[in-house]
């Protein structure tokens, strides 16, 4: 199981490969003036993606732990598809 620690370490491609594979989209998404941020659970961690607005660019990919900063997505977070995951661990 790919830790935060570890996913932190990986270069962008490896990022985006593992999110592909073993990362769940919580379907939110942040609307800023010149980007917008996509919210995915990996393992035991999120992961948010910032794109630049038009060119779709990726801006960054963090992963953390901290739910300090998933307030700006708490109304936006679907949790159905994650509480299956839990309870099947």
């Amino acid at each position: 199981m790919l830790s935060i620690h570890q996913f932190k370490r990986l270069n962008l491609k490896q990022k985006l490969f593992a999110i592909d594979r073993k990362g769940v989209d919580l379907s939110v998404a942040l609307f800023a003036e010149k980007e917008t941020s996509t919210l995915y659970w990996l393992n035991n961690f999120y992961v948010e993606i910032v794109f630049e607005k038009g060119t779709q660019r990726i801006e960054s990919v963090r992963g953390f732990t901290d739910t300090k900063r998933l307030n700006p997505y708490l109304d936006q977070i679907n949790i159905g598809e994650l509480t299956i995951l839990l309870s099947t661990s």
